[in-house]
């Protein structure tokens, strides 16, 4: 009987799949959304040399926006690899529908890099927000501090992310036979798992566009204060 409603499941799981694969709008999305990742590369990679080195900031400050800038840009490109690898396996014609189906492995490989990309990106905001601080309290004798303040910074990142990321991953099982109609980082063991650590990176990084503005101010009067006096 248990036999039965496992067949019976997995026969629904791949009819799934294959609708999923069949359905047109669906895959306009992925293209879309292809499309627009790899104008997004382009157009970071522009703002990068054109204005993110030109405009007048602290090295440090200069440093961590160029790094978001990059994990922006290897998202991106983590997306392109991840919705290519699907878009050719529903174009390919199977005589079976559970052929729509992805192995863990699969989507280990298309959809980690996802998922660590944009939890690098959303950790790096935060730093460029914690450098103003450090900036606008030691404002005195900040340029002692080097590049010294964008490397620990950097490193704080990398330990916060691959901590949350180890987390989520901890649950995975890469040589499972059991298939994925379609592949995400959230699974029924970590959905608990994510929906914790995606809430703490929305927190900190509406803590962030908060606080950038008033330190924002506060430099700007500090920077007033101090060319009144010279």
């Amino acid at each position: 009987m248990y036999k039965l409603k496992w067949l019976i499941r997995s026969m629904d799981l791949c009819k799934e799949a294959s609708e999923l694969a069949h359905n047109v709008i669906f895959n306009i999305i992925l293209v879309v959304i292809i499309i627009i990742s790899t104008i997004a590369i382009f157009l970071e990679i522009w703002i990068m040399f054109k204005t993110t080195n030109r405009i007048l900031l602290h090295q440090n400050t200069r440093i961590l926006i160029i790094v978001h800038q990059i994990w922006l840009i290897l998202h991106c490109i983590a997306r392109i690899f991840a919705h290519t690898y699907v878009l050719v396996t529903y174009w390919k014609t199977h005589a079976d529908p559970c052929g729509y189906m992805a192995l863990p492995w699969e989507c280990f490989v298309t959809r980690i890099p996802i998922t660590l990309t944009l939890f690098l990106n959303a950790a790096s905001t935060p730093t460029v927000v914690i450098e103003r601080a450090i900036a606008t309290y030691f404002s005195s004798r900040y340029e002692k501090f080097g590049k010294s303040v964008a490397v620990i910074l950097i490193i704080a990142q990398f330990f916060i992310v691959i901590g949350s990321f180890l987390s989520i991953i901890s649950d995975i099982k890469l040589f499972e036979s059991a298939k994925a109609v379609y592949c995400s980082t959230t699974t029924g063991k970590n959905a608990t798992k994510v929906a914790v650590i995606t809430g703490f990176y929305m927190t900190i990084e509406f803590i962030s566009v908060l606080t950038f503005p008033i330190l924002f101010f506060i430099n700007k009067a500090i920077l007033t204060h101090s060319f009144l006096i010279f």
